[in-house]
């Protein structure tokens, strides 16, 4: 840190005045006895308690500061959560005992240092570095003795200097505050459905890695600085930004990340399958996740934590969903206690969408083409993205922690499952299911997986030592291991399809019924190259579409004929220079639609009627209109799906069968013109012929 070359103006006034010598103000500055009242915000204690989300939060404060312009007079935060029903009165009370417990008076001289050390803010060095810093940048040069000045002056000097000093030390916790790790400053928010990294919004463009090569578990391998590095830089080069893992990356492994530019999302193992009742599995778990957190805080690279892969649906109905979700909760203030700075989630999938924890910063799920298959075939998988991006992520981001398929040309014989591709469908397919579920919603997806895994299902015995034709779950990888020994791989052309895929990626606009006559346009394309943006509407000519940069963003707005009965179909083209680099498939804006489903308990409760009635934008009936009702309770794999179509009042009325208690099911109702997305979908999770959700 270099010196300052200019003294505080209010200390430089004091000695031009003649009101201290040098001796004299050292003894008043040794002596001052200065304090100021600190408190800390009830906000900030109730977020870090989990009592709170930063959404929650962040409306609440809005709403405080609407009624106080109203009024004059702004309503108590911890009241307007109490009168929501946000949190109880215990909750309130035991959050402002700890304001009142880590707010107080303290002292306006040097010691806050060693007051900020003692509370852990700061460690030895840090307070080492901020002394050093307060010396070299404030420190204060006095001139020779000037002569005494009145009494007048003598009081006014006193009245300057406390100023000053206050001024100074006030500046110096400014600038320690904002110059604290992450900690203090946040790598990765939410605003509305978008992760923003940094302050700039994020498109996640992920793969998942995973260390092990043929002949080794993942769980038991010494992983090779070198392999590892080799392996960041290829995805760096391959367009990704984002690696995702399944256990934790070590320093050195984060600090490699960084050094490629990659974002993490950091993996921490926490068995699906554990008693989330018991106190003592709970508590080591949480240690084991505490311990990884501790350390991962420095890294500048890690966005968020996902603390959990794929609890299974049975598991947690006999553990019972609201145990799951207090310990996921419990996770998560563990985890903002130590990192505010990271964004917290879990990795669910299709059958636990029960699970969803408001006070997760993230809705994150594997998604793939093949599970539940009868849904896929309902919705298309850009509809099943839908589902999950706009209307189980409530108005939280949906990232999609796993999506693809397999190449082993044996499929997976059992229902839902992946495989029967070869490499040339694989290269096929792999875009567009990028593509879909950017379109369908998510901030963004994770490819699985950046290699082969021979271990996977580890079923037998040095199962890790053999590539199984038979086992689809062993070939997902972007870059295929052909032999035992294998350290590198082969790239297949999937990871040649996604590369250039990467480069520009239309986010908006996205299909789906439109509400004004111009659309925002808006495109990653992280190159920062010169590009040009092309749109053709209902196959006529290509127009210009005029977009300005914004860091890794290309942004503008164009104008969109509407037909209230007809549905406009958009072709976009991306080109830097004459190159075409993104050609992106139809955005389809159809008629606006609205679809509701009821149900009506029959039969005791083993049997219910789901009543769904379609309207249009005006409010009057779909009248012989096909609409899909999808069943799904995956416990016992009872998926079915009806194409019914509607009577003379825009509705259909079909019964089904519902499980027992504690299975659930999930029933999903659109209305879908051809293959393009649904037009209109809703959703309602049903337990014992009763409406849960």
């Amino acid at each position: 840190m270099s010196q300052s070359s200019r003294r505080p103006d209010v200390a430089l006034g004091l000695l031009d005045a003649g009101v201290v010598t040098e001796d004299q103000l050292r003894d008043a500055l040794q002596e001052q006895d200065g304090y100021v009242s600190v408190q800390i915000p009830l906000g900030r204690i109730l977020l870090e308690r989990g009592l709170v989300s930063k959404s929650l939060l962040r409306s609440r404060l809005e709403e405080q500061s609407e009624q106080g312009r109203k009024s004059g007079r702004r309503p108590p935060l911890g009241q307007l959560l109490l009168d929501g029903g946000w949190i109880t009165e215990d909750q309130l009370h035991e959050a402002l005992a700890a304001q009142e417990a880590a707010s107080g008076i303290v002292r306006l001289a040097l010691p806050l240092g060693k007051i900020l050390a003692e509370q852990g803010i700061f460690n030895a060095g840090d307070l080492d570095e901020f002394l050093a810093y307060q010396h070299q940048d404030w420190r204060i040069s006095i001139p020779p003795p000037p002569k005494r000045g009145s009494g007048l002056l003598r009081l006014l000097g006193v009245i300057l200097l406390v100023g000053a000093y206050a001024a100074v030390i006030a500046t110096i916790l400014v600038r320690s505050f904002a110059s604290l790790p992450p900690l203090q400053r946040p790598r990765a928010e939410v605003r509305g459905d978008w992760i923003f990294r940094n302050g700039e919004k994020f498109l996640v463009k992920g793969v998942g890695w995973d260390p092990a090569r043929p002949g080794e578990l993942p769980w038991s391998r010494s992983r090779d600085p070198e392999t590892v590095a080799d392996d960041f830089r290829r995805i760096r080069e391959a367009g990704f930004n984002t690696i995702r893992t399944w256990d934790a990356l070590s320093p050195e492994e984060l600090a490699e990340a960084e050094r490629q530019s990659l974002a993490v999302l950091q993996g921490i193992w926490v068995d699906p399958h554990g008693d989330f009742s018991d106190p003592q599995f709970r508590a080591e778990e949480i240690e084991k996740i505490r311990a990884v957190v501790s350390y991962s805080r420095a890294s500048n690279t890690v966005v968020a934590y996902l603390v959990m892969n794929e609890p299974a649906p049975g598991h947690v109905l006999r553990e019972g969903v609201e145990t799951t979700r207090a310990f996921l909760r419990e996770i998560a203030v563990s985890v903002r206690e130590l990192d505010p700075g990271a964004l917290v989630s879990f990795s669910n999938w299709p059958g636990a969408e029960m699970l969803r924890e408001p006070e997760l910063d993230l809705l994150s799920a594997n998604l793939y083409p093949f599970r539940p298959g009868v849904l896929v075939d309902a919705l298309g998988y850009e509809g099943m993205i839908n589902l999950w991006s706009r209307h189980l992520a409530g108005e939280r981001p949906l990232l999609v922690t796993e999506f693809g398929q397999s190449v082993a040309l044996m499929a997976n014989t059992e229902p839902d499952g992946p495989g029967g591709l070869d490499e040339a469908e694989h290269a096929l397919l792999m875009p567009r299911l990028a593509e879909a579920l950017v379109a369908g919603g998510a901030a963004g997806g994770v490819a699985f997986m950046w290699n082969d895994g021979w271990w996977k299902d580890h079923d037998e015995p040095g199962d890790e030592n053999h590539h199984d034709p038979d086992d689809p779950e062993e070939w997902f990888g972007l870059v295929a291991m052909d032999s035992l020994g294998d350290q590198r791989g082969r790239p297949r052309p999937a990871l040649k399809a996604l590369r250039r895929w990467n480069r520009a990626v239309l986010t908006l606009p996205r299909s789906g019924p439109a509400t004004s006559t111009e659309l925002d346009v808006e495109i990653h394309h992280p190159s920062r190259a010169d590009a040009t943006v092309g749109c053709a509407i209902d196959g006529g000519p290509e127009l210009h579409v005029p977009v300005v940069r914004e860091g890794e963003w290309l942004r503008g707005r164009m104008g969109l004929p509407l037909d209230a009965d007809e549905p406009v179909h958009l072709e976009w083209t991306i080109r830097e220079g004459s190159e075409v680099v993104a050609r992106s498939r139809r955005v389809v804006i159809p008629p606006a639609a609205r679809i509701d489903l009821e149900l009506t308990s029959e039969g005791g409760g083993s049997w219910c009627m789901l009543t769904v009635r379609a309207r249009d934008s005006r409010g009057a009936a779909l009248v012989d209109r096909e609409l899909i009702l999808v069943v799904t309770e995956p416990s016992r794999r009872a998926d079915v799906m009806h194409r019914l179509v509607t009577d003379s009042t825009g509705k259909i009325r079909q019964a089904v069968q519902l499980p027992p208690p504690p299975g659930v099911a999930l029933a999903v109702a659109a209305i879908r013109d051809g293959e393009t997305p649904p037009r209109a979908l809703t959703y309602r999770l049903l337990e014992s012929g009763e409406i849960i959700e």
